[in-house]
């Protein structure tokens, strides 16, 4: 066993110290802790610690309210006080523009969620068999699979929404020869109370179970619908499409695709997104989703043209347009890479909005900016990793940043989202 002292936290979560010279990462440690650890994996320029004991506390831990926590892979920060993980959130973004990106650009305090928990829109619980019955649960710290109850992060105060146990009593009595193991069932708020329940099941099951399954779900008065969908199979009850409203927009999303999963949040960036805009005209929309941006801005009066790769985003996109009686909205479906460059030479707009998945943007993309029409870029990153690394390139296409805020839409855990607004570099003349 050894000791070390940590005094900082990785992004990721892990704690950072050194024995003997060497980096250790110790999970669940935190800045200003003496700790005892045993080391796990040693490779040339680092080590993992698993953590033995605490010899002096930081006055910054708290004790976690989850009873999963440090198994369930879910959260990593349970056991830091919300106003740490904000600091430490702050900090992942600065280290992140400084070392990758060399951005030498000061990070605001990142934005509070109002509710540290119970802020998730919906949770996927795994199906795996476990003796003679079917358990829902978590995929653990070590890859294997932890049956669970609750989830603080769905609902603050559980006992008052037993959605889980109600649903862990309904599969557990599933014929456990059916292989329907790695299944997904998937828990999303209707509404206050009520809750919308997908089970994507990986096998067909027999009229029998059919019948069950439908007879169970439907008794339960918290849910408001639900859908069993198989291979070759699929039922539904009730009100299966959800939707929320933002700014007077009723947005319809469907409970298989993408949707940002704290609604206070998400807000929060639509709103930062608007503003950004202000003073833009015309305006592409990479990576547009269901749509909510593009509509929110062409509603504030702009054209706007979306692009989105999965064509049921598409088509929602479209039907929220249609549905909120908004014109100058018009999607494409097509890849960014694929858009891009004909859309930036016929559109010719002003100002460009960038939402990509966690691998940020392709190269092309950035390249195509240089002698565009663009004036004003809006990035919106769930990775300050590779948020820092396209924003170096981006500079090295003409544009600088001129703002930035981090917003905390996953509270407990080391993610944060990051939105940057840059402008055009302005080109002075000097004369002899």
């Amino acid at each position: 066993m050894n000791q070390c002292s940590i005094h900082n936290v990785a992004f990721g979560g892990d704690g950072v110290g050194r024995i003997y010279g060497l980096a250790v990462f110790v999970p669940f440690t935190l800045p200003g802790e003496l700790v005892e650890v045993d080391i796990i994996q040693k490779k040339k320029n680092f080590a993992k610690a698993k953590l033995q004991t605490i010899v002096e506390k930081s006055p910054d831990r708290v004790t976690p309210p989850c009873p999963y926590f440090g198994k369930c892979g879910g959260c990593q920060l349970q056991h830091a006080s919300y106003r740490l993980q904000l600091e430490l959130k702050q900090k992942f973004v600065q280290d992140s523009l400084r070392r990758i990106g060399n951005i030498h650009y000061p990070v605001p305090p990142v934005t509070p969620s109002s509710t540290p928990f119970g802020y998730r829109r919906h949770i996927s619980l795994k199906l795996k068999l476990s003796g003679k019955s079917f358990k829902l649960g978590f995929t653990t710290v070590d890859g294997s699979h932890i049956p669970v109850n609750s989830c603080l992060l769905l609902e603050a105060d559980e006992k008052n929404h037993p959605i889980i146990p109600f649903l862990q009593d309904v599969f557990s009595k599933v014929d456990p020869t059916l292989p329907l193991s790695e299944s997904i069932i998937k828990i999303i708020k209707h509404s206050k109370e009520r809750y919308l329940i997908t089970c994507s099941l990986l096998s067909p099951i027999p009229v029998k179970e059919q019948e069950r399954l439908k007879n169970t779900l439907s008794s339960n008065p918290s849910i408001a619908g639900w859908i069993l969908k198989t291979p070759t199979q699929l039922l539904e009850s009730g009100d299966i499409g959800p939707s929320f409203i933002h700014n007077d927009l009723t947005f319809t999303y469907s409970p298989f695709g993408f949707v940002q999963n704290h609604p206070e949040q998400s807000g929060l960036i639509y709103d930062w997104t608007l503003k950004s805009n202000s003073h833009s005209k015309k305006i592409l929309d990479l990576y547009c989703g269901i749509g909510i941006s593009s509509l929110l801005l062409a509603k504030d009066g702009k054209k706007v043209i979306g692009v989105e790769l999965n064509p049921i985003s598409i088509e929602l996109a479209n039907q929220n347009a249609k549905q909120n009686h908004i014109e100058d909205a018009e999607f494409v479906c097509d890849s960014a890479e694929g858009a891009t460059r004909k859309i930036l030479k016929s559109f010719k707009p002003d100002a460009l909005i960038l939402n990509p998945p966690k691998a940020g943007i392709a190269p092309e993309i950035l390249k195509e900016l240089k002698n565009s029409s663009i004036e004003v870029i809006t990035y919106i990153s769930c990775n300050p990793p590779t948020l820092a690394r396209d924003l170096a390139h981006l500079a090295l296409e003409g544009f600088e940043l001129d703002d930035l805020q981090a917003f905390d839409m996953f509270p407990q855990t080391t993610h944060v989202e990051v939105t940057a607004r840059l402008v055009r570099k302005k080109i002075t003349a000097h004369l002899a």
